[in-house]
């Protein structure tokens, strides 16, 4: 992890520096623990995508201790156990409109010209 920045500030690091979270034996590991990680996140501005991803990914170590390592604990990392952050789940649209009066419709005509390039003769 100390060849790419991304890897030195992403989101694996940021689960190792949680002074509180990384002090918690894994026999003592509550819920309580998972909703204060995610209530320190949210407090310090990071979006709630963020958090969810971080979320996830502790889940996941968790889930990976209990099937490889018999480890006996109940995941309350897992989005069943605590709940996710509001609007952390908004989709967006990513469809094109066929308004022609919108820049939309530019968009479109270049995905069409893009298209028609990169088809076999």
């Amino acid at each position: 992890m100390t060849d790419r920045k991304a890897d030195q500030i992403g989101h694996i690091p940021a689960i190792l520096r949680d002074t509180v979270l990384s002090s918690v034996r894994l026999s003592k590991f509550s819920a309580e623990d998972v909703r204060g990680f995610r209530e320190s996140m949210t407090g310090t501005g990071y979006a709630a995508a963020a958090a969810v991803k971080r979320l996830n990914l502790l889940a996941s170590i968790i889930q990976h201790a209990i099937s490889e390592w018999d480890v006996p604990i109940i995941n309350h990392a897992s989005g069943c156990v605590v709940k996710h952050p509001e609007g952390a789940d908004k989709k967006r649209n990513r469809r094109l409109l066929e308004n022609r009066d919108t820049s939309l419709w530019k968009e479109f005509e270049r995905l069409i010209k893009a298209i028609e390039t990169s088809l076999p003769l």
